[in-house]
């Protein structure tokens, strides 16, 4: 019996006060797209006859800055690229053709690559203990280096395709055309 007034009550309770009576929707002729009320007021204070070395000083509210701060950002941009270019090195490809521990072996395969294949793209002797390893090329991309390593399937079966730091050149970087000039200035 306890339970079910209860429930008459709660029953009761929601639908007196659950539901209160509104105003109504609004009317869609109140409706306005114009935010200009809300946009946010900044002004500068410059001098019209202030000196040119003067900053200009901005407000908003009840605040005020420097107006120099994107001098500032370009200077750290101007360090940042200096930066970039001392970069010597970045994550690519190399065709990684001889692994073992002999080293007289692996001066041997550098040598039948440049002599007998006449490879012209760099090729480099690293130990990594306890091997040697030989490694070809400075690729960018895995393509680039996929071209070479169709060529040198043969000769080396074994070969493969690794990621490494590869050397990073800036002035072909930053004219990757010059290379294609020079080659068609030779064969005229």
């Amino acid at each position: 019996m306890h339970r079910i007034l209860h429930f008459v009550f709660y029953v009761s309770f929601t639908s007196l006060f659950g539901c209160a009576a509104g105003s109504g929707t609004t009317a869609r002729s109140e409706f306005t797209d114009d935010l200009t009320a809300y946009r946010i007021k900044v002004e500068s204070t410059r001098n019209e006859n202030a000196s040119a070395n003067q900053a200009e000083m901005v407000s908003w509210g009840d605040l005020a800055f420097d107006a120099s701060v994107t001098k500032d950002i370009d200077a750290l941009v101007a360090q940042m690229a200096r930066t970039n270019l001392r970069v010597e090195s970045f994550p690519g490809y190399r065709i990684q053709v001889y692994s073992a521990g002999d080293r007289n072996e692996a001066e041997k395969v550098i040598k039948y690559l440049e002599e007998k294949l006449e490879i012209k793209v760099p090729i480099y002797l690293n130990y990594e203990q306890p091997n040697f390893k030989v490694k070809i090329g400075d690729y960018t991309n895995r393509v680039k280096a996929y071209e070479m390593h169709f060529l040198l399937k043969e000769e080396y079966p074994d070969s493969i395709i690794i990621r490494d730091k590869v050397a990073f050149d800036v002035a072909t970087y930053l004219n990757p055309l010059k290379d294609k000039k020079d080659e068609e200035e030779k064969k005229k």
